[in-house]
């Protein structure tokens, strides 16, 4: 059988709500005991943590005050005093210390006893403060304490380490001062100027002022006192059980013997707390059952016992033990008074958990239908109405997000459709004006924009829309904006103030087009322009922009690069015929004459032989040498075709014969560098670098009217570059690009067709310049 949502609903919440609330009641004592029973724990040690940080806050302005003592200008003096041996120097450096020290005493009242002490324990300058004011001891009253604990610690020391004495009764000629006087010394060693020790500068300061931080006011309950590590006590509710040790009162009266169980485990950490049960069954009742008023301590009574260690003077200093003793029933005696609050809230929790459950099933479950319905016809992909707000509680903005999400997905969808229907529109053009048109058109479908500037790399601007957004573009935070779009690679947008224009925004996005940089740039008013949706979307229509951009590119050069090689076969073609006839001529009118003058000399000297041997002998010699013009004159008509030389000496060589050759016949200064070394080059090679060397040098011959000329090849990494330099009259390259100079696209021609280009650069009066560079695969051999 089926259950219904809301059926489980209101099981479920009455089960989450029952079950905490049994449980509550079951183990709420427990519970209740321990948070109570912690916060308690953790109010107590708080409390000796305070404590533990005033005491060691107080000893650590101490401890700063030594050092300043110990480097005053004063003390130094002293010091260079002493090691001087000078009595008088001595005896004012003396002076001035002491006045120094009875400063100090007198602005630091906790502070009774300011001395310094030689190397050999004898006081050399002592300022005693007390309630009759600040004394400087004279010398006959100056005392010796070598054989004083503190100072033989105190001297043991290294520079700068500050020795910290345990708290004692303080002691006058041996004896212990009347009345008790609870003192803590600080010391540190001073040094001569040679490292030598020198002696040590103590403080004698009243230990009261700190040990009431250790101490409760009348009519706690609580046990508050500190000890050492030896375990004697410093502070007690108990006078008479402080500084018992042997070396004070020897009362015997110590940690160690009223608290055996904690003083092995007490120093091992920073802080802890120890709990001890009641002793009876009867103290146990009656701590749990009747604590809503502080009952008195008993021996029966359980008690608790928190300790923190406190550490005075830092690492060279003594560690002291503060405890706080407190009877278990008065420590916890709001755990009943909540105990009491639960029941009663868990009560009226439990009556209404029903009622609650029922109304709240039926508020949940109506939304979730009407969000299952939508999504089940959102993911039909049928259009349909919103589905209804109920409330303005999660479930009524869940059901607004998830209407706002639909529109949102199908307002993408749609502009998804329009962006792929403006791809292929554009990428159906195949001219830049037409593309940017294009573009101009889907922009205006895709964004709400007001103005479109886009500017592709190369070509001029292309623009859309109400000019008034132009002036945005002067100003340097839109221009930030811009250069920002085109060094990142990626969209921006930005917020457009009225001053320079109207008021609105701008999204921009870059345009790459073969290596080169350029922006499609949106301004309007909506704020749909600044959003991230706005942003990716305009860059995937620039990624498609600049593919588009550059297929026209690819298209143009196409096109030009076909007429050109169009005009080229022709021009090839003509040449042929032209370079046809003129051997045709050559041959007819040199070559074919001279072998009819041979065949005539030969007829003359058959007809001769006999009846005129002497005239048939020159008739043959002038034959023959008729003969041997006809081949000299065919071999210049076939070199003129392919130069047998390129085969039999290589490139190198037949360069420098045939330039040599033309420079002598010309008249002009020659300079030729062939740099080594000039490794096998293929036939197709030698030959192009060879016509195209040949071309230059007969436009230079002709036009140039130089009296230099040089002649520059050169291999390096695979690469051939020839290139010939005159320094003639020179021309505008761009007036030979408008169907004009054949030699020098033939050139062109034949370096490309090798896989290279040929440069030339040219300027009226200061010559020309014919760079062609070939890629060269490396063959064995060197010629």
């Amino acid at each position: 059988m089926k259950t219904s949502l809301r059926t489980k609903l209101i099981v479920a919440f009455l089960a989450t709500v029952l079950i905490p609330l049994i449980g509550t009641g079951l183990y709420g004592n427990w519970i209740t005991s321990q948070v109570l029973e912690a916060r308690a724990l953790d109010a107590a040690q708080a409390d000796l943590r305070l404590r533990a940080g005033q005491i060691e806050g107080y000893l650590s302005n101490v401890h700063k005050d030594l050092l300043f003592l110990s480097r005053t200008d004063e003390m130094i003096a002293m010091l260079a005093a002493s090691a001087s041996g000078d009595a008088a120097e001595e005896e004012t450096a003396r002076s001035r210390l002491a006045a120094t020290f009875a400063a100090f005493a007198a602005t630091h009242p906790d502070t009774f006893q300011v001395r310094y002490i030689d190397a050999t324990g004898q006081e050399i300058v002592r300022v005693d403060a007390g309630a009759d004011g600040v004394e400087v001891i004279p010398p006959e009253r100056l005392q010796n304490k070598a054989d004083r604990y503190y100072f033989t610690a105190a001297m043991s020391l290294g520079p700068g380490e500050v020795y910290t004495s345990p708290v004692d009764l303080n002691r006058e000629f041996g004896e212990i001062q009347i009345p008790y006087t609870p003192t803590i010394r600080y010391a540190t060693p001073l040094f001569y100027e040679d490292g030598t020790r020198a002696g040590l500068i103590i403080l004698n300061l009243y230990a009261e002022p700190f040990l009431r931080f250790a101490q409760t006011g009348e009519g706690s309950e609580a046990l508050l006192f500190l000890a050492d590590s030896s375990g004697w006590y410093l502070t007690h509710p108990d006078s008479s059980r402080t500084f018992g040790g042997p070396a004070d009162l020897d009362t015997g009266l110590s940690l160690s013997s009223d608290y055996p169980d904690i003083w092995p485990t007490a120093f091992s950490d920073a802080g802890g707390v120890i709990t001890s049960p009641p002793s009876s069954l009867w103290a146990a009742v009656m701590e749990n059952l009747l604590p809503l008023g502080r009952l008195p301590a008993s021996p029966d009574t359980g008690r608790v016992l928190v300790y923190q260690t406190v550490t005075a003077g830092g690492e060279n200093g003594p560690t002291w033990l503060l405890i706080r003793d407190e009877p278990r029933v008065n420590l916890f005696s709001d755990i009943w008074e909540f105990r009491l609050g639960a029941i009663a809230i868990l009560g009226v929790a439990a009556s209404g958990a029903f009622l609650m459950a029922v109304l709240l099933a039926r508020q949940l479950t109506q939304p979730l239908r009407d969000l299952t319905s939508g999504v089940r016809r959102l993911g039909r992909g049928v259009a349909g109405p919103p589905i209804p707000v109920r409330s303005s509680d999660e479930f009524g903005e869940l059901a607004a997000a998830f209407n706002d999400m639909e529109s949102a997905l199908r307002r993408s969808l749609d502009r998804l459709r329009l962006l792929n229907q403006a791809g292929h529109h554009i990428a159906a053009r195949l001219d830049v004006p037409a593309v940017l048109e294009a573009a101009g058109q889907a922009v205006q479908r895709l964004f709400p924009v007001s103005y479109v500037s886009i500017s592709p790399p190369g070509s001029r601007p292309y623009t859309l829309g109400d000019p008034a957004w132009e002036a945005h573009r002067q100003t340097e935070a839109v221009q930030a904006v811009l250069r920002t779009a085109t060094g990142r690679g990626n969209w921006r947008s930005a917020g457009l103030l009225p001053e320079s224009g109207p008021a609105g925004y701008l999204c921009c996005a870059p345009l790459c087009v073969r290596g080169e940089f350029g922006l499609i740039e949106l301004y309007g008013p909506s704020p749909e322009l600044g959003a991230p949706t706005s942003g990716n979307l305009l860059s995937t229509l620039a990624v498609q922009i600049s593919i588009a951009l550059e297929n026209a590119s690819l298209y143009h050069q196409l096109a030009e690069r076909r007429a050109e090689l169009q005009a080229l076969v022709e021009q090839l073609i003509n040449a042929q015929e032209e370079e046809r006839r003129i051997v045709a001529y050559d041959i007819h009118d040199s070559l074919i004459q001279m072998l009819v003058g041979a065949r005539l000399q030969l007829r003359n000297f058959m007809a001769d032989r006999t009846r005129d041997p002497e005239h048939a002998e020159k008739a043959l010699q002038k034959g023959l040498n008729e003969l041997g013009a006809a081949i000299t004159e065919a071999r210049r008509v076939i070199e003129g075709l392919r130069l047998a030389t390129l085969d039999d000496l290589g490139l190198a060589t037949t360069l420098r014969q045939y330039v040599g050759e033309v420079c002598s016949e010309w008249g002009v200064k020659l300079e030729i560098v062939v740099e080594p070394p000039i490794l096998n080059l293929p036939p197709p090679v030698e030959t192009a670098i060879f016509r195209i060397a040949q071309e230059a040098i007969t436009n230079a011959r002709k036009y140039s009217g130089t009296a230099r000329l040089r002649v520059t090849l050169r291999h390096s990494d695979g690469t051939l570059t020839l290139e010939v330099r005159d320094w003639g009259k020179g021309f505008r390259v761009e007036t030979m690009r408008e169907g004009r100079g054949v030699g020098l696209t033939s050139m062109r021609e034949r370096a490309r067709l090798l896989g290279g280009e040929c440069y030339i650069e040219s300027i009226p009066g200061m010559g020309t310049s014919v760079r062609a560079v070939v890629p060269v695969p490396v063959q064995e051999g060197m010629r």
